[in-house]
């Protein structure tokens, strides 16, 4: 479960990044001119092998942020310059002593070959406490990053919930450092703690009042989010996204609440539906102190989410990603269970189609020519487990993109000048159902893929369905450019379907249709 949310959590502080750029490959070694040996000393003063790699992060004013990893051998090739390192260095239990871990990272410079030791004995004890008589400690946690890493792959990072986390003193500008921890109180209140700071102070201890904490409120909906119950993890973060995992620490029941205290900063809140290991989703929520939040997850209307929009590779294949196509519109979602199809046709003749089961096949690649393109993607959505049955919301979804391809496209780095909706419904309840013959305002945000003057929105029109799209009707929507507001008035009973179509100036145009995007209340709840 931790190994699962910490991918989550990388992936929305990439913003769906994902490929790894050269910044964290290990050069060749004929493009390296230097080398970083990496030796550890334990708190016994015994030599250690690092159990996870070292890193190196380049620190000038000309070349910054760069990330570098160690190899086998703990050696690092990179070229001359300044450079924080940082590892993990392990101190084996012994006799009457838990394992510990101590977190080091040195500023460095590197001309030909430098041999850099980081000495665990150097640490002092990572202590953070809550001032209320009674409560039990969970678990600590710190991280060491570079500042205005590339990647922001930390340097070093370690949670226990039991052992011991000591770090290494340090006066760098060009270091953070940030702590969390858990405690428990005696009446069952979680209490999530944390913060950060650049550099390293020489005693890193933390103490923290219960009225400086604020409440957040976790909330996880039902129907468009599948499963009935599920863990609640939480990751704390700074401003520069340094995270601590905390882990696992909620039960959460879908539809449900859970409350817990923290301190401020900023919480990334993370929940995974018991019987699904395809399923995470992570919302992020800044939180000053002595207030009232809510996080929720599970929201209405599920469907395709701005990573879903391709770009062009200068004479690289367009690649085409369907792991968006049913993404939660507060976090993100890697969502695998749905069965579906792309089709592309270029002047009206197919020119490629692919089909995906799940993940299998979620990613096409499309070598484009200059010309008009019409693409197809749907998905029909299926159960993840024979103990989680398929979510009655988002049911089927289905994307039609027409748009030109220009020979200055194919040399370039821009986005397909297409387009996607995000449909936000209101005053919808825990099941995602509206009143019967209420309004529902619903919001529409449109993503680009092009989003410049040339290629300015000419219309956007939204029609809704009450029969699962057999017929449909024009609604009228309000708005400019990105931003659009509609006002449905619900049927007596059944579902809600939507569908938008985006056209720019120069003709290009994007539909897209979403079954079942939220459901009409009934006598009995979630029915």
């Amino acid at each position: 479960m931790r190994a699962k949310f910490a991918a989550g959590l990388t992936l929305a502080i990439a913003l769906g990044a994902g490929t790894l750029t050269p910044a964290l490959a290990v050069p060749h070694p004929s493009a390296a001119r230097a080398l970083i040996v990496v030796k550890a000393i334990d708190r016994d003063g015994h030599r250690q092998a690092l159990t996870t790699p070292a890193v190196a992060m380049t620190i000038s004013r000309f070349r910054h942020g760069a990330e570098y990893f160690a190899d086998a051998s703990g050696v690092i090739r990179a070229a001359p310059g300044r450079y924080l390192v940082g590892a993990e260095v392990v101190t084996p239990a012994r006799a009457g002593r838990k394992e510990s871990t101590t977190l080091i990272a040195r500023v460095v410079r590197v001309a030909s070959k430098k041999i850099v030791t980081l000495d665990a004995r150097t640490g002092r004890r990572v202590s953070v406490s809550l001032l209320v008589p009674g409560s039990t400690f969970g678990g600590v946690g710190a991280t060491l990053c570079g500042r205005g890493a590339d990647e922001r792959h930390p340097l070093a990072s370690a949670v226990a919930q039991a052992g011991r986390i000591y770090v290494a003193a340090s006066k760098s500008k060009d270091l953070w450092f940030s702590y969390a921890s858990l405690w428990i109180g005696s009446d069952g209140t979680v209490y999530s703690l944390g913060g950060g700071r650049t550099g390293v102070p020489r005693v890193p201890r933390y103490a923290f009042r219960p009225a400086d904490l604020s409440r957040l409120t976790l909330v996880a909906k039902a129907g468009a989010m599948e499963g009935t119950s599920g863990i609640w993890s939480m990751a704390a973060l700074d401003d520069r996204h340094c995270g601590v995992e905390l882990g696992d620490q909620l039960p959460a029941t879908i539809p449900g609440k859970v409350s817990q205290f923290v301190s401020a900063g900023t919480w990334a809140s993370g929940i995974t539906v018991n019987g699904i290991d395809d399923d995470l989703v992570s919302i992020t929520t800044r939180v000053t102190a002595r207030r009232h939040y809510s996080a929720v997850i599970g929201k209405a209307v599920r469907g395709p989410g701005p990573t879903m929009l391709p770009r062009y590779l200068v004479n690289l294949p367009v690649t085409v990603s369907m792991l968006g196509l049913l993404s939660d519109p507060a976090g993100n979602a890697n969502e695998c269970s749905a069965h579906g199809s792309l089709t592309l046709r270029k002047h009206g003749r197919l020119v490629r189609s692919a089909r995906f089961r799940r993940c299998n096949g979620a990613y096409v690649r499309l070598r484009l020519h200059r010309g008009w393109y019409d693409m197809s993607i749907q998905a029909r959505r299926v159960a993840p487990s024979s103990s989680a049955p398929v979510a009655p919301l988002s049911r089927r979804v289905h994307l039609a993109w027409h748009f030109r391809v220009t020979d200055r496209d194919l040399q370039s780095v821009f986005g397909v000048p297409v387009s996607i909706t995000r449909f936000v419904p209101s005053g919808l309840d825990m099941y995602n159902d509206a009143r019967p013959g209420a309004v529902t305002p619903v919001r529409l945000t449109i993503f680009r893929g092009r989003p410049y003057p040339a290629y300015k929105i000419r219309s956007v029109t939204l029609q809704i369905s009450f029969n699962d799209g057999r017929s449909w009707h024009m609604l009228h929507i309000t708005g400019h450019r990105s931003r659009w507001l509609a006002r449905v008035r619900n049927p007596d009973r059944g579902f809600v379907s939507l569908r938008s179509t985006v056209i720019d100036i120069n003709g290009n145009s994007s539909v897209e249709t979403i079954n079942r995007a939220y459901g009409i209340a009934s006598t009995v709840p979630g029915t």
